[in-house]
């Protein structure tokens, strides 16, 4: 879907790149109007190309796994703020020594790029109003009866496939990976239209440990549930049950990587319950988590231990030997057991209903400072239930912290 709304402003931008170059210069020599349009399809192609390889080189150690899936384009993955500036560069230069023809070609770019954010916020709201989980009879391989809405509680994700559909087969080891890094998700590899005989054979021969994933659905009722027209499709439901995200298509390990990664790492103390910290960015790395948790630790002190998920950012090398050269315990939740790290979970629950689901962040400099603004609004002022409807930040100015850590402090 993504792909067509960038096709579309890419026409627009044409369109207006030709009618402006055909009012600079079209009346006096009738080839104006198609040089602009060469010109822009040029620079449109240099910022598609800057764009891929830039996001191929953020998330290279996921394409390094699968070096081929660097060409699948399909999947999506594109830094637009760094294909912009690499086409209207290529559009400066080009036009060095046709300087008349800059307008049009800025121009066209312009329009381009505010036609992509309105269809794209267009897209956001359509998704917002789309139905919740569905409620789709399916069934084990071993032909137990599962629905899908008994799974709200945390972040599902959906694929619809079919043997058949070679997309589909070549993603699987994708969520195979993906089933063995991110303990915490359930991934629901919905097969549509097959019998159980059939999928469990081609797992077989794939060598696919994915049978608790897979669920069948016979009469492909979920496809109709979700108005989806094609496969593979890929759902993306948050644990109150609302469609986030889809993504019709192959998905690569760097793009569904992407997707599922946490944009919001959140740190909260569990016995005050302040909020530490949110970090907002497209990815958080082992890095982040380090300078992170050392801010923090200069500013409250060191903690006995630091509970988290099992995320590829927390488990990191690097992570475990910082936490082991300052003598500081992790405690990892067990893997697919959220609830062993309740006030975290209860935390992004609020943020995610008071907070994420009412706002359309334009761009990432405007979340961080809404986000901050409500970090601070929910330390200082929001009433806390376990604490006698105290802000948080009130239980800790009350509390006189002790010389030595207490080892029932965690950050």
């Amino acid at each position: 879907m993504r792909a067509v709304l960038v096709a579309a402003a890419a026409l627009l931008a044409w369109w207006l790149v030709r009618m402006l170059a055909r009012r600079v210069g079209g009346a006096v020599d009738a080839s104006v109007p198609k040089l602009a349009g060469a010109l822009f399809t040029d620079a449109f192609f240099v910022g598609l190309l800057a764009a891929r390889l830039c996001y191929v080189l953020r998330w290279w150690p996921e394409y390094a796994a699968s070096p081929w899936s660097v060409i699948a384009i399909g999947d999506g993955g594109f830094l637009w703020w760094t294909g912009l500036p690499a086409a209207l560069a290529f559009a400066w230069w080009r036009t060095r020594r046709q300087t008349r023809l800059r307008k049009p070609l800025l121009a066209g770019l312009v329009a381009g790029l505010l036609a992509w954010f309105a269809l794209g916020g267009m897209l956001s709201l359509l998704q917002r109003a789309a139905p919740p989980l569905p409620d789709v009879a399916a069934a084990t391989l071993d032909g137990a009866p599962v629905r899908l809405a008994d799974r709200a509680g945390k972040p599902v994700v959906i694929n619809l496939w079919a043997t058949w559909c070679p997309p589909c087969r070549r993603e699987m080891p994708v969520f195979a990976d993906a089933a063995q890094r991110y303990p915490g998700l359930d991934i629901v590899l919905l097969n549509q239209g097959e019998d159980a005989a059939t999928v469990r054979n081609f797992l077989e021969r794939q060598g696919l440990a994915l049978h608790e994933q897979v669920l069948l659905d016979p009469p492909s009722q979920a496809m109709l549930a979700t108005g989806t027209r094609g496969l593979p499709t890929t759902l993306f439901f948050d644990a109150d049950g609302r469609l986030v995200h889809t993504h019709m298509g192959e998905l690569t390990r760097a793009s569904l990587a992407d997707t599922l990664r946490k944009r919001f790492g959140t740190h909260v103390d569990e016995y005050t319950r302040e909020c530490l910290a949110i970090d907002v960015g497209a990815s958080l790395r082992a890095q982040d988590v380090i300078l992170t948790l050392s801010r923090l630790m200069r500013i409250y002190g060191k903690p006995a231990f630091v509970r988290s998920d099992n995320g590829a950012e927390f488990t990191a090398a690097k992570v475990m030997r910082w936490l082991r050269d300052a003598a500081i315990g992790p405690a990892f939740i067990a893997p697919g057991s959220p609830w062993q790290n309740g006030f975290v979970e209860s935390f992004n629950g609020k943020l995610r209903d008071e907070l994420l689901n009412r706002e359309w962040f334009r761009s990432r400099a405007e979340a961080k400072v809404l986000i901050e603004r409500w970090r601070q609004f929910y330390n200082e002022q929001r009433p806390h239930s376990a604490h006698g409807y105290k802000p948080p930040a009130t239980v800790r100015r009350n509390w006189s912290e002790p010389d030595t850590i207490h080892p029932g402090l965690t950050a």
